[in-house]
Parts: C-alpha cells; sequence; structure tokens
C-alpha cells in the first residue's frame, strides 16, 4: 500500500485523526498476547451488530469496504493478526494517484508533519483487543475515523485541473 503524499497528510494532520487514534491505541493496548477465537464468522457477525457488510479477501485475510466519491475508489479495510490485533488502513485512488495507508501510519507521519519534535513511542501502535466486544468497539472507533478521512478526498486537487 503506497503512502500517501504531503498534501494529503497535512490534510489529515489539521484534523484529529492522528490524535483520536492513538487514544484508540491506549485505550486498547499492547498487552501480555491473548489470543481469542476470532474466525471469519465472529467477525461477520460483529460486523453486522455495527451495521457493515464486508467485502472478504482469502489472499490475505482482509474485510474491504467499498466508497466512491469524485472519481476516487477505495476505502477502509482491515485484517486481524494474531487473533488480537486490528490493522485498519483507508485507501483511495483515482487516475494515476493514490491516498492512504495504514492507521498507523496515517496517524504517525501525520504527527511528524505537525509536531516534528514529538516522539511517539511506539510509532505505530495497532490496537488490540482480548473480546469480541473490545473488537466491536475498535471497529466502531476505526470507522469514525474513517468517517474524518474520506471528506479529505474532495479537497484534494482534482488531477484533471492540475
Amino acid at each position: 500500500m503506497a503512502t500517501s503524499d504531503q498534501h494529503f497528510l497535512h490534510l489529515v494532520a489539521a484534523t484529529d485523526f492522528p490524535q483520536r487514534y492513538y487514544t484508540l491505541c491506549q485505550r486498547f493496548p499492547f498487552g501480555h498476547f491473548t489470543p481469542i477465537p476470532c474466525d471469519k464468522k465472529d467477525v461477520t457477525r460483529i460486523l453486522a451488530e455495527i451495521g457493515r457488510t464486508a467485502r472478504w479477501d482469502s489472499r490475505d485475510r482482509s474485510y474491504s469496504f467499498a466508497v466512491f466519491l469524485n472519481g476516487w475508489v477505495g476505502g477502509p479495510g482491515f485484517r486481524i493478526l494474531h487473533r488480537s490485533t486490528v490493522e485498519f488502513w483507508f485507501h483511495a485512488s483515482r487516475a494515476a494517484e493514490s491516498q492512504g495507508d495504514s492507521y498507523a501510519r496515517l496517524a504517525n507521519y501525520a504527527t511528524k508533519l505537525s509536531t516534528p519534535e514529538k516522539i511517539l513511542s511506539p510509532p505505530f501502535p495497532t490496537p488490540n483487543f482480548t473480546s469480541h466486544n473490545d473488537l466491536k468497539d475498535i471497529l466502531v472507533a476505526c470507522f469514525d475515523l474513517t468517517d474524518i478521512l474520506i471528506p479529505l478526498l474532495e479537497r484534494f486537487p482534482n488531477s484533471t485541473n492540475a
């Protein structure tokens, strides 16, 4: 997945996305490795409970959601790692350009742009769950973060007008 260009990262930095993502990771920190049973059926059920339907990609065991906006195609996605970690991302493309990255990287790079002296530890955290309720809360929060990113695409220069 390509890293966003500086313009998109500046747009992200001007929002509360980085702070909200780091707060989510602090709320659900990496602790002792406590994997829980969490298969595709469990995730699909949890997504249905929060009103979401995903496309499952068995190649990389990920879930994705389509967004179509002013020529942009893409959207959020995530995968469960080690039955305890959620890696969430946002990616959108149009013509020959694309924007997006993992939420950990977007938060890190946007923070470095707005506050270069800030030391992030860990630099690329991910939220971790110890129950299906935790996973549900994490997914709801990540979709809320997606709602911050989608409107930024409208503020991104149109490649045909550049």
